[in-house]
This record gives C-alpha cells, structure tokens and sequence, in this order.
C-alpha cells in the first residue's frame, strides 16, 4: 500500500466525492487518509492510471508520498532522493512548496545542484516564480516534470507539524480544458457555460465506472458540454433538447471535437434529437439509459442578488419544468440507474456563500415518483465535511450570483 495527494479544485467537498466515487469502483481499495484544505490524502493498493486520472475533473495534481518525517530534511537527503533511480546524464527538477518548509527554497535548489554536480550528476530546477510557492500546471506541463527523468516534488509541512516529501505522478492537461471550453464553433453565455471540469465531475458521480456499453442522456445538451465530456471518457452519449438551434449547436461542437480531439471514438459519436422536457420521450425506448446526467434551466441571467419576492416567482416559474422532467425521465432510466442534474441556486448577496435553492417540495416529487435520493458526501468522507441537510452541493464561481445544486436521484 501506498499513500497519495489529490490536490483537490475550487470546490474541494464536490472533489473528493468524485475522486472516493471513481476510486472504490476500481480495484484500488482506497482509505482515506487525511484532508487539509485542499490536499486529500488516499492510501491505495496500486498506482492508479493516467486513463483514471485524466476523468477526474475536480483534481488538478495527484503526487505519491515518499517520505513523511518530523523534521525538514538535510539537503544531503534531498539530493539523494532526487538522484535515486535516475540514470539519465540531464534532468529537471521542480519544486512546490506548501507551508513554511524552507526559508530559502533557491538556496535548497543550489546546494543541490552542487552536491550532485559533485557526483557527475547534471540538472536543472525550475521553480516557483514571484510570491507563489507552488509550481502552476503550466510550468510542470511544458518543463515535462511529470515525466520520468524529470520530477516536481511537493514538499508539505502540515499543521501537525509533518513533513511530507511527494512526487508528482500525474497533472491537470488545462490547455486541453482551456480549447474545450473556449474555442468550439458554438458558444453562448446566454444559455449558461458549463465547464468541462464541472460536467466531468457530473458523469463521474452517476458512473464511477465508464465502457462503451453504458448510456448516458444529457436532455438539457444546449451546446453539448456534458457530451463531448462523456465521448471523451469512453461513454456513449445521447443529448436531446427543446430547440433545433441547440441541437444543431452541439452537433457542431461534436465535430470539432472529433477532428481536435482525435482520441475519440467516432464509432461512439453521440446522438441528437429534440425533445421537450414536459412532454414523454417519443424517440427512444423504455429503460434504455444507465444514467442520466445534465444541468437543466436555471433561470434568466441576472444582474443583482434577487428580492424574497422575485425569487418566489422564479422559483413557481422553474419547479414545475423540473417536475414534469424527473416524471418522463423515470421511464427511459434503468432500474437502479442514476440521474445527477444541477438545479438553479441563488446567492442571496454579493458577499458569502449563502444560496436559496429550490423548494424542498421538489424532492418530495422526485421520492413519490420512485427516485430514491443519494446524499453526495459518501460516508467515508463524512468526518472531513459538513454535510448539508439536503443531501447535495453547491458549485459556483467567487462572482455568480446564481450558481448550482448538485443533486443525485438513483431509480429504485
């Protein structure tokens, strides 16, 4: 057994339920360790894959443990670490740092250097620029530290006065995330931008395990986040919506997809076709889904935190869609079938993290219709978050004044 750091998003909660979720579907007999901030420690039976790895959404760097001690270590043992099983004649080396480890973290790296050089050994340091302390993904990603010769490490220093020395193993590819959500043909803020990242973690949270046998809706697609996410991870993926020009948005989204991101599998392209939420499913047939993933209409942009008054009508003005959906969507799920989807939640001022949600009387629905709700904090995780009293989560930007629950059902 080995132990691992997944260094967890913005909403390190939402993370960890998807990195547990993905995990114990595998053979990696994860035990949590321990949760600092954004740091989720997991002991696992094996390394896991970059084909698993590169799923996870909320998790940007994941680093093996190496060493963990009660005090900084001399720079003689550092040296050897980093020299220990490289062969090669050059090398690069980065290093983060988190927490108060060395005071001088650039005199470290020279009288590494020395010592190695001492040894026949060349190589190089990258390191953090400016008042940063931790190396960004850009930095491991073009100086290749991810990759064997070349190393980042992490050097840690918890709060119990710990000292942890990792190796990074794997890292967030964010030109990859940046090209899917910028630079597709179809885009528009007026109908919401769901990040890549965030449709990721949707899926993996219905389908901790993914094959080309498994079916998974989207019938909210508007311009096909959830699916090119899904495509990628090896689903096959249907999208449906109310409006053509939607459908016809994801179709040229998928394309370009195909021809930017060749690891697709084109046998696996996702189908298309209209549907209206508040109307039954006529184009497919009876429990064909294995889940259910989407984020449905969350009201009109707004510009300003919204009155008690305008929030009850906005509310009466959504709830209803949100039932007649979860009522066709039942016949189409399989029995045991999952169905995440986000629901409109508003802040309640510019400053905080205080969101009025829908009303309660919307889960009630769901339970009498045969949808048994999940709570999405496993319980594994239950002492390292506080769990809220719905069950779910909130996902928003710093600066959104409407944001989203996260909500999972499973048909029973």
């Amino acid at each position: 057994m080995e132990t691992y750091i997944f260094f967890l998003g913005s909403n390190p909660q939402l993370s960890a339920a998807e990195v547990w979720g993905v995990l114990t579907a595998g053979e990696l007999e994860p035990k949590v360790i321990g949760l600092t901030g954004q740091r989720m420690e997991v002991e696992l039976n094996q390394e896991p894959g970059t084909e698993l790895l590169n799923r996870l959404g909320g998790t940007d760097r994941v680093a093996r443990v190496i060493k963990k001690t009660n005090k900084v270590w001399p720079v003689q043992d550092l040296a050897e670490i980093i020299s220990t099983g490289t062969s090669a004649p050059k090398f690069v080396v980065g290093i983060s740092q988190y927490g108060d480890v060395f005071e001088n973290i650039k005199k470290i790296a020279v009288d590494i250097k020395k010592i190695l050089r001492s040894k026949g050994v060349k190589m190089r340091f990258v390191l953090p620029g400016g008042k940063d302390t931790r190396l960004n993904a850009a930095q491991v990603i073009f100086n290749k530290l991810h990759q064997p010769p070349n190393k980042e490490l992490s050097v840690i220093k918890t709060a119990a006065n710990e000292y942890v020395l990792a190796e990074t193993i794997f890292v967030q590819d964010i030109a990859a995330y940046a090209k899917r959500d910028t630079s597709r043909p179809a885009r528009d803020a007026r109908v919401g931008m769901l990040p890549p990242k965030l449709a990721q973690i949707l899926i993996n949270l219905a389908l901790p395990e993914i094959n080309p046998e498994q079916s998974v809706l989207d019938p909210f697609c508007g311009m096909g986040t959830i699916l090119q996410e899904g495509w990628l991870m090896g689903a096959r993926m249907f999208g449906s919506d109310i409006s053509e020009t939607m459908i016809e948005a994801s179709r040229n989204n998928l394309l370009w997809l195909s021809t930017n991101f060749p690891e697709v599998n084109d046998l696996l392209l996702p189908e298309l076709f209209v549907q209206d939420m508040r109307q039954p499913f006529r184009s497919v047939r009876q429990k064909l889904f294995d889940a259910v993933v989407t984020e449905g209409y969350l009201g009109n942009p707004i510009s300003s935190p919204l009155s008690k008054r305008e929030l009850n009508e906005v509310s009466e003005s959504i709830i209803g869609l949100y039932q007649d959906a979860l009522k066709n969507i039942l016949p189409i799920l399989k029995n045991g079938g999952y169905l995440v989807f986000c629901l409109p939640a508003w802040r309640s001022s510019r400053r905080g993290y205080s969101f009025t949600v829908l009303s309660p009387t919307l889960l009630d629905f769901a339970g009498k219709l045969g949808y048994s709700q999940e709570h999405l904090l496993p319980d594994a995780l239950a002492g390292l978050f506080q769990a809220n009293s719905r069950g779910t989560m909130i996902y928003a930007r710093p600066d959104a004044l409407v944001g989203r629950e996260i909500i999972k059902l499973r048909k029973v």
